[in-house]
């Protein structure tokens, strides 16, 4: 069976290093003109080479991300040895704004701390860049809601703990006050969606 993420990864890499975006904060709009995709307004989705984002309706940090997956999608429609599905469409888009390289070289300097890496990568949101550290590290992403409520974890398969450890309660307990919380072995940051919505995005070291 063919290993999808490290297709995944290659395609990143190859689309990265081609194209120069591989430094941070990557502008994913004209990452998808440099590898032949138009971008134009309108509700988010994709025909052939077109890209459409909502210009306006969102924040900047959400056309982006917007953008990047609808190019994912594209890219994977050509790409014969991977399923062009959601989840490969996010996993690809995080890994062109989130550049292995650059970004594993960040995680050792900011000590995980998602807030200093949201200031580097502005263009990926929170979420993203959670899921991105359990992606390249041994790590759990967790998103969880007002009241210390979990919705959500990440991690590779290998590393995911069938029970919350109790460093990722307690970061998603402790932060909302400040809306960021450091810790040795963690980082959390609340969120605050579109619609105003508020959630904690908490990633911690699996072997804490």
């Amino acid at each position: 069976m063919i290993d999808q993420t490290a297709v995944l990864e290659a395609i990143a890499r190859e689309i990265s290093e081609g194209t120069g975006c591989d430094d941070p904060p990557v502008d994913a709009l004209r990452l998808a003109a440099l590898v032949g995709f138009e971008v134009c307004s309108g509700r988010g989705r994709r025909e052939g080479t077109t890209l459409f984002v909502p210009f306006g309706r969102y924040p900047e940090i959400m056309v982006h991300w917007l953008c990047a997956h609808e190019l994912a999608h594209g890219i994977l429609a050509l790409e014969p040895a991977v399923e062009n599905t959601e989840e490969n469409a996010s996993y690809l888009a995080a890994a062109l704004l989130l550049p292995r390289r650059s970004f594993c070289a960040d995680l050792q300097r900011t000590g995980w701390s998602l807030s200093r890496l949201h200031a580097i990568y502005w263009t990926a949101p929170p979420l993203a860049i959670a899921r991105r550290i359990a992606e390249c590290r041994d790590a759990i992403a967790s998103v969880w809601t007002s009241g210390a409520r979990l919705r959500r974890r990440f991690a590779q398969k290998h590393v995911l703990t069938p029970r919350t450890l109790p460093l990722e309660a307690a970061l998603a307990a402790g932060c909302w006050t400040d809306g960021v919380l450091e810790h040795d072995n963690g980082s959390a940051q609340v969120v605050v969606g579109p619609r105003g919505g508020r959630t904690a995005i908490v990633v911690v070291d699996a072997e804490t």
